[in-house]
């Protein structure tokens, strides 16, 4: 409508000009006593045209008087005319005014340039929905932690998950540029959720790992899910699903955090002692240590109340180690390399504050070894955890 507005108005306008313009232009020039149309003197016979007193118009819209003796044609330029409109032919030159019909002319047919171009409704958003193995939603890799709101309600059941009867799913991708760990959870969400870390999208593939949740129904004696896994280079699949055919809003709390090359090992809660040997070529710079590293795990539920953590290479160690502490949801990385109390070896100790969340400890060798160092770089790490 607002369009046809738009072309109308100038129409009109056009069309009121044309009239006035023909009115104030009409000459008075005597034709045999009589007012000629024509604009001219006629240059004939002073006779009078006969017992009209308007030149007779011939049927091919030329507006020429049938006593004009030369071809003069009228002033007017294709306009209406002063006395009356002229009769016009099949290709008329003026556009009668739009009544009810913005394209009606006067002869009955569409005008050949329209006034306005009649535009079809807008059509409906037809784009597929995202969250599935075919547009997946991309997690950001530069951010240790993120909160992502989807809803289930419209999730498509992609694949059986191997913990839970899950209903629609919700597919996001994450890209790993090294090794690291994966945590997600959907601890704050009313409804009874599940989550999925897969390597492949239809097909369920769970990550190498058997003493980590990669898939997980009722965590931390609720109906929410936690789940975790080591990550190789490449993409990877976090699924978030409703259990037992519940559905609604979801908010994932996804975490990461870089991993060393060599083994992996859960950290137990209490003080305890963990032995280990590092090795071979890392390329991770975490704290911009770039020698081998292995790292320890451990995550925490809603009501942890969190304390003092403490990790010590001192008295374990006969070579320069580091140690590295990441606690993704709070940014935190905690470095140290030189102790002050024992030389080369490490200790870190800091706070961990209540909550849920993920926390990897990385023992590392300060510097890279040489390639074809065979030697094993053996430790004993002393902590506490709450």
């Amino acid at each position: 409508m607002r369009t046809l507005l738009y072309g109308l108005a100038p129409a009109l306008l056009v069309a009121a000009g044309l009239g006035c313009s023909g009115h104030s232009t009409q000459s008075s020039h005597g034709d045999g006593g009589k007012v000629s149309e024509a604009g001219a003197i006629d240059s004939g016979s002073a006779v009078l045209d006969g017992a009209r007193r308007l030149d007779v118009r011939d049927s091919k819209g030329l507006d020429l008087s049938a006593t004009d003796a030369g071809v003069v044609r009228d002033a007017r330029d294709g306009g209406i005319d002063s006395q009356s409109r002229d009769a016009r032919d099949a290709t008329g030159d003026a556009v009668a005014l739009d009544v009810g019909n913005p394209d009606a002319r006067l002869d009955g047919s569409r005008d050949g340039n329209r006034d306005t171009n009649q535009q079809p409704d807008v059509p409906v958003d037809t784009a597929p929905l995202r969250g599935t193995c075919a547009l997946p939603i991309d997690i950001p890799f530069a951010a240790s932690h993120i909160d992502l709101a989807v809803n289930t309600s419209s999730g498509q059941h992609i694949l059986d998950f191997p913990c839970a009867i899950n209903g629609g799913d919700v597919v996001f991708r994450i890209q790993s540029n090294q090794p690291e760990m994966a945590y997600a959870d959907t601890f704050g969400t009313s409804l009874n959720t599940a989550l999925f870390f897969t390597e492949t999208c239809d097909i369920p593939t769970p990550p190498d790992s058997s003493d980590m949740a990669v898939c997980n129904d009722d965590a931390c004696g609720t109906s929410q899910s936690q789940a975790f896994a080591p990550l190789a280079y490449g993409f990877h699949y976090l699924i978030v699903s409703g259990v037992n055919g519940d559905s609604g809003d979801v908010i994932v709390h996804f975490q990461h955090a870089p991993l060393g090359n060599g083994p992996i090992a859960a950290l137990p809660q209490g003080s305890a002692t963990a032995t280990g040997t590092v090795g071979g070529l890392d390329t991770t710079r975490t704290c911009d240590m770039a020698g081998p590293k292995n790292s320890y795990w451990w995550v925490s539920c809603p009501d942890d109340l969190g304390g003092n953590f403490h990790a010590s290479t001192c008295d374990g160690a006969d070579w320069d180690t580091a140690l590295i502490l990441q606690i993704p949801r709070l940014d935190t990385v905690s470095c140290n390399d030189d102790d002050l109390t024992c030389g080369v070896q490490s200790t870190v100790d800091t706070a961990i504050t209540p909550g849920a969340g993920m926390f990897v400890l990385t023992v590392a060798r300060t510097l890279m070894i040489r390639i074809g160092d065979l030697t094993n770089y053996t430790y004993t790490l002393t902590y506490t955890r709450p």
